[in-house]
């Protein structure tokens, strides 16, 4: 089983989750594989980042690199990583790579598939990928890429289908963030609330109705007329 790294940089590594977010990610992608590496704008934004996740790292509120993670059956494809210029001599490549695996271990998935340039591979064997035997080299954007692959950790926390439903309404990455005792009671809390809100709503209402409807209800009756 493979054992994460230690952690030396202080920075924020997250799911993409507002749009704010995802914006950032994609420009840390345009900065570095469009402008720096020129390729072309086309084949770096390929239609799949609608149907995939997101990680951002920032340092304080400065976004500084990125990764994409795809599905498939039996293992996620991890790609289009980046960090920019002035944070590659950090450890901030292996904390995305850190929090990809985590993540994709919570969704229950077993194995990584990825593809590196050679002169980065052995950041991606600290990480616990190997190249795949067999495997030929992939030409992708005038780049030549080693296939590789890792045996996803093994984790505590996995979600299935009998995973409580407050855990699969959380928002992605945050799912054992809470207890499960501390999900349902945020959920209660959150109910009375609503209504103790309700409530009030209710009773003006009704008293609205009544000195509206007064005169109309009570008109045979009223001399005035």
């Amino acid at each position: 089983m493979y054992n994460f790294l230690m952690i030396t940089g202080n920075f924020n590594i997250s799911i993409v989750s507002t749009d704010k977010e995802f914006a950032q990610a994609m420009d840390i992608r345009r900065l570095v594989f469009v402008d720096e590496c020129k390729i072309a704008k086309q084949q770096e934004f390929d239609g799949n980042d609608f149907g995939a996740t997101h990680i951002l790292a920032l340092d304080g509120q400065k976004p500084i690199g990125t990764m994409r993670i795809r599905y498939f059956n039996g293992f996620v494809k991890m790609e289009r990583m980046c960090v920019i210029k002035d944070y590659r001599k950090t450890d901030v490549s292996e904390q995305i790579m850190q929090k990809a695996m985590l993540f994709a271990a919570q969704k229950g998935y077993e194995k990584a598939y990825g593809v590196c340039k050679k002169e980065l591979l052995n950041r991606w064997k600290q990480n616990g990928f190997e190249p795949i035997a067999g495997a030929k080299e992939v030409e992708q954007n005038s780049m030549s890429l080693i296939p590789v692959m890792c045996n996803l950790p093994k984790v505590e926390n996995v979600i299935t289908m009998q995973t409580e439903a407050q855990i699969l309404n959380a928002k992605e990455g945050t799912w054992f963030d809470l207890t499960q005792n501390e999900a349902v009671m945020r959920i209660k809390n959150l109910t009375d609330k609503v209504k103790q809100i309700k409530q009030p709503l209710q009773i003006a209402d009704k008293n609205l109705q009544s000195e509206f409807m007064y005169p109309l209800l009570h008109k045979a009756d009223d001399k005035s007329y």
